[in-house]
């Protein structure tokens, strides 16, 4: 009986990391030509086209790329943090919770961005919001297609 309270104790205490204020924050969104990011104030948005990305790719390796992106610039301001990333494509948080993927195109992805937590000490979560939650990073998304 002490292990499963004891268990479930460590259980809150991984869940309190993620809901309390020291865990930062990061929205991202994909569109079939392109994607944005939103941290803070801070934020990103680029066409797929503008950084070579094939218009072949699935929206799961576009989602994650924009994950991956956001990570790649935001990385040193956020060493020794906990990322919580808000996504609303439900195969790529499955993706980033297992850490494997299928798909080789996907995995260098996972690679990489595994690579960049690594590197700066960073531990990330991803979390599935419904796409209607995501208007901030939708708005950057949908901006550059727009113009």
């Amino acid at each position: 009986m002490r292990i499963s309270v004891n268990k479930l104790k460590l259980e809150n205490l991984k869940l309190d990391q993620w809901l309390s204020n020291a865990c930062l924050h990061l929205f991202t969104d994909a569109y079939s030509e392109s994607f944005g990011a939103l941290f803070g104030t801070a934020w990103l948005c680029a066409t797929f086209h503008a950084v070579g990305i094939p218009n072949r790719r699935s929206i799961t390796y576009k989602e994650l790329y924009a994950i991956t992106m956001a990570m790649a610039v935001r990385a040193p301001s956020l060493a020794s943090q906990s990322l919580l990333f808000h996504c609303d494509n439900q195969l790529v948080v499955r993706i980033l919770t297992s850490g494997s993927s299928k798909c080789r195109h996907i995995m260098s992805l996972v690679r990489y961005l595994f690579f960049i937590c690594a590197k700066f000490n960073i531990v990330l979560k991803a979390v599935h919001i419904p796409g209607i939650l995501t208007s901030a990073s939708d708005a950057l998304s949908d901006h550059l297609i727009s113009n």
